[in-house]
């Protein structure tokens, strides 16, 4: 019965390390996908009106598009086999050095 036990405390903590990435990979993208979709809006705003102020998102944007970026190459590197590997940081590859 003991081995049981500790295979079942080491599965469960396995699967809290799981969960635990999939929900920092979740805020990463969709820190990712703000930091496209609010400067889009921004521009759009300021093509329509010729004010500044609706560049603010756009500047904003420019100067932390690639922290979560960043984060989530650093998460597929670290595991590079994962089959549930996002296709949004698939297709998003760091540009070669």
């Amino acid at each position: 019965m003991g081995v049981l036990s500790i295979g079942t405390n080491i599965w469960s903590a396995q699967t809290a390390r799981l969960a635990g990435e999939a929900q920092q990979e979740k805020r990463d993208i969709n820190a990712l996908l703000l930091s496209v979709v609010n400067p889009e809006t921004g521009i759009r705003g300021y093509a329509l009106t010729r004010e500044q102020r609706f560049l603010e998102p756009y500047t904003a944007a420019r100067e932390t598009f690639d922290t979560p970026l960043s984060a989530l190459w650093t998460r597929e590197a670290q595991h590079p086999n994962d089959a549930n590997s996002s296709p949004i940081v698939s297709s998003c590859r760091a540009p070669s050095a």
